[in-house]
């Protein structure tokens, strides 16, 4: 048994609830309104609520706040195209235990958003504390530009500081020839092996950390694969699927999550639903065997003593559709699935405050959260993310979908996601009172909202064309 004094406590975050029946298609509407498929959606679809903070401490003040000494070590588990709500909560009897059992003795950072939904523009931002617009370069999924090699890394200033860096990478994109791996000392590439491969792996590289006698501390990152498609987890945790009637599309593979894709547009009605089905049980597979090899990973790493002194950061590139909002997948879209990731800090026996902060933020803060804990020097980088609890009170982020076709912006502010089309559409979503993105309220009546969000979003717009490359975005027709 783990002896990390994981202490059973009321649950910080409130369940999935998923109704009796799934929506055909749940496309929100791009002109204002209610959308089209409102009246076929009733009360399905599944209803999220991150933290409940009637059962948590809510946290104000300094978030990162350790209870004694400062950690010495760094670990960063990172996971592929984890969604928040599979990762706090439960649908269709899906269950984290583990990772619930550490999220209530973590500091949850409850509204995290990545800057992008895809792999390599949102480690841009992670490893870097800083934009694409910063960085000056976006990198396209058909060009795939690399991190320059100017850009400092968090890797680099952990190996600066004289600690020991170590990259275990199960994603190819995650790599050298991508930039993404300066400044670690040791990279070890499992591509895509299943999360028992990489927790073996993981265990191994920890261990070599271990045996240094230099004691300036390490920083490894740890990069799990799983649950990124195609899903196809071992069948103790998938469950009996005995009654799901079949579909035409292996969602186990690549290429039949690709024949999907390209279907999407014709697939409605009572097959989307099964289709949907089968992915939200598929996708739950995986979540579970991934939360089951996590315990292995700590239970393993506290038994060599590797979690003493150590904080640990729990968080996921990116999200992943399921056909809420009739795609599949990711780099699709800017939907709360693909963009609403978990990110929690932990350290053995609670050497943080525990609880929950409700503050909206993003990848790029975690890097200048990390530097005053660890003694970073980074006093010549200018950061576009801040420090946990600094972000000033109308700061807006932004998330992007940078693609040649059909690139979009994302501004979030309190209870509200404007997302900004290049062809000049606006979307505008209460995440409150409607988690699923539904119903797009946005009227050019009342732009009461849009008026306070729409400068940040104009703002990111523009810097995404010039950087990328793309044709200018067309201005909304509310403020031509």
């Amino acid at each position: 048994m783990l002896g990390i004094a994981l202490i059973k406590q009321p649950p910080i975050v409130k369940s999935l609830v998923f109704m009796a029946c799934l929506a055909a298609g749940l496309i929100a509407c791009s002109d204002g309104g209610t959308s089209d498929t409102d009246e076929e959606l009733g009360e399905s679809g599944v209803i999220t609520e991150t933290a409940d903070t009637d059962s948590s401490v809510v946290v104000d003040g300094e978030p990162l706040d350790f209870k004694g000494e400062a950690p010495s070590n760094l670990l960063i588990v990172s996971v592929d195209t984890l969604r928040a709500d599979f990762t706090y909560g439960d649908v269709y009897g899906h269950t984290t235990p583990f990772l619930q059992e550490l999220i209530s003795e973590g500091l949850v950072l409850e509204e995290h958003m990545s800057c992008s939904n895809w792999t390599v523009a949102s480690l841009y931002c992670l490893l870097t504390g800083r934009s694409t617009a910063q960085i000056g370069i976006h990198p396209l999924s058909d060009k795939m530009l690399r991190l320059p090699n100017r850009e400092l890394t968090m890797a680099e200033m952990f190996q600066q500081s004289g600690r020991a860096t170590s990259l275990l990478s199960a994603n190819p994109l995650f790599s050298e020839p991508l930039g993404l791996a300066q400044g670690f000392d040791t990279i070890q590439m499992e591509i895509s092996s299943a999360a028992d491969v990489v927790t073996t792996q993981g265990i191994d590289l920890i261990a070599q950390h271990m045996s240094d006698e230099s004691g300036d501390g390490w920083f490894s990152q740890i990069h799990y694969y799983d649950p990124h498609g195609g899903y196809d987890p071992p069948a103790e945790f998938l469950g009996d699927v005995s009654d799901l009637a079949e579909i035409a599309y292996d969602i186990t593979t690549n290429d039949g999550l690709r024949d999907l894709r390209n279907d999407e547009s014709v697939i409605t009605g009572e097959e989307r639903a099964l289709i949907r089905e089968h992915m939200i049980r598929y996708y739950g597979g995986e979540v579970r065997f991934l939360d089951d090899q996590l315990k292995r990973l700590f239970e393993s790493l506290d038994e060599i003593g590797a979690l003493d002194g150590t904080l640990v950061l729990f968080i996921s590139d990116h999200g992943e559709q399921l056909l809420e909002h009739g795609a599949a997948e990711h780099l699709r879209d800017l939907y709360r699935e693909e963009i609403h990731v978990p990110a929690f800090f932990w350290m053995k026996d609670q050497g943080i405050a525990s609880g929950v902060w409700s503050e909206p933020t993003n990848h790029q803060d975690i890097l200048p959260s990390l530097i005053s804990p660890f003694g970073l020097q980074a006093s010549d980088v200018e950061f576009d993310g801040v420090e946990l609890g600094e972000a000033d009170v109308d700061r807006i982020p932004v998330a992007l979908h940078g693609v040649p076709q059909g690139s979009a912006v994302l501004g979030r502010m309190g209870d509200y996601e404007l997302i900004y089309r290049w062809s000049g559409a606006l979307e505008l979503y209460n995440i409150k009172d409607d988690p699923n993105e539904v119903s797009n309220i946005f009227a050019p009546i009342d732009l009461s909202i849009v008026d306070q969000i729409w400068p940040s979003v104009e703002a990111a717009a523009s810097a995404l064309a010039d950087v990328a490359k793309l044709d200018a975005p067309i201005v909304p027709a509310v403020y031509r």
